[in-house]
């Protein structure tokens, strides 16, 4: 392959009205081209509202099963009583997949609420065009195993372990730039998880990173995703920015 091809991913979709909000300004207006929804999130509805006239985007399901905020908290999307293995003594999902292992969640559970989830999104409106993992417990329970067969019979992507990601920035502008500049020929994923600053954001925060440190990460993710300079690079480098497709 002579061709340089990107696929820009923005996670963590319907989690807050900030990154919907940051994700709507950088797929409208950005390099933003595959959006990975949340389903048990607050604001997944609101974000099907605002996102579903954009065009030559695709939108992802991104398998949840943990809960790793500390300000915002959710659970399974089927009755907690019929998957009570996947929560704790609140009716959440657990931070982890080590927490997950610990607590012998059982694989049943984890395989009723993941095809709920994916059944969620599509009721709302979506048309899921591919799938990835939140947090990395595909190795729970080898959970990946009934993932890739839900792939297959839905005809949807598995994009995990799929494509090289593009060299760490270390959230450094000018790095990234040049990681850009010096792109090899191949198939790259850049995976962001684009905010905007609010107040009320700022006080987010998991079980293992303070809400600033959260915030300045997610807010350097919209700048890669709409300046300018981003994109005259991407023109002057000849990278072609492609989206998700169904297997259809």
């Amino acid at each position: 392959m002579n061709e340089k091809i990107l696929y820009t991913r923005g996670d963590d979709c319907g989690i807050s009205i900030e990154t919907n909000f940051a994700i709507y300004i950088a797929s409208k207006y950005g390099i933003l081209k595959n959006i990975s929804l949340i389903p048990v999130s607050p604001y997944i509805q609101y974000a099907y509202t605002i996102l579903k006239d954009i065009e030559d985007i695709s939108f992802g399901f991104h398998v949840t099963l943990t809960c790793e905020w500390k300000n915002i908290k959710w659970g399974p999307i089927l009755d907690r009583n019929k998957v009570s293995s996947l929560v704790d003594e609140n009716g959440y999902f657990y931070p982890d997949g080590k927490t997950m292992f610990e607590k012998r969640v059982e694989r049943k559970d984890m395989e009723k609420e993941i095809e709920a989830q994916l059944e969620y999104l599509e009721g709302i409106g979506f048309k899921i065009s591919y799938l990835d993992i939140h947090m990395g417990i595909e190795w729970v329970n080898n959970i990946e195993e009934f993932i890739l067969e839900l792939c297959k019979k839905k005809k949807i992507i598995f994009i995990d372990k799929r494509y090289k990601k593009i060299p760490y920035h270390n959230f450094n502008f000018d790095k990234f730039l040049s990681n850009l500049e010096n792109l090899k020929s191949g198939e790259y994923l850049l995976i962001t998880h684009p905010v905007f600053y609010t107040e009320e954001i700022s006080s987010y925060s998991t079980y293992w990173e303070n809400g600033d440190a959260i915030i300045e990460k997610r807010k350097f993710d919209l700048m890669i995703l709409t300046d300018d300079r981003v994109k005259k690079m991407i023109e002057r480098k000849k990278i072609k920015l492609e989206r998700f497709k169904r297997e259809d």
